[in-house]
């Protein structure tokens, strides 16, 4: 089996429009098809690449997760401040 013959199921978002809020969630995805492409070659450059492919998916989608998360904690900084500033006035 070489690497034309693994079957890698395509990501649902190639080609699609997507929800900011999916992103962490496509970044997984696309690092598991890497993880596939590595266990199914026996080329270890190849293995080498889908592999080093996958972590630096999987680091991205952990800075989205960051990322929203610290949106979240902004947002809800700013309605606080929010109210505060009304109850002042």
């Amino acid at each position: 089996m070489d690497s034309q013959d693994i079957a890698v199921e395509q990501p649902r978002w190639v080609g699609m429009a997507f929800n900011m809020a999916d992103e962490a969630r496509l970044y997984r995805e696309r690092a598991t098809a890497e993880r596939q492409i590595a266990d199914g070659t026996i080329l270890p450059n190849v293995r080498d690449r889908a592999r080093h492919a996958a972590r630096r998916w999987d680091e991205l989608a952990d800075q989205a997760e960051r990322s929203k998360v610290a949106a979240a904690a902004r947002q809800g900084r700013g309605a606080y401040s929010s109210a505060i500033a009304r109850l002042a006035n």
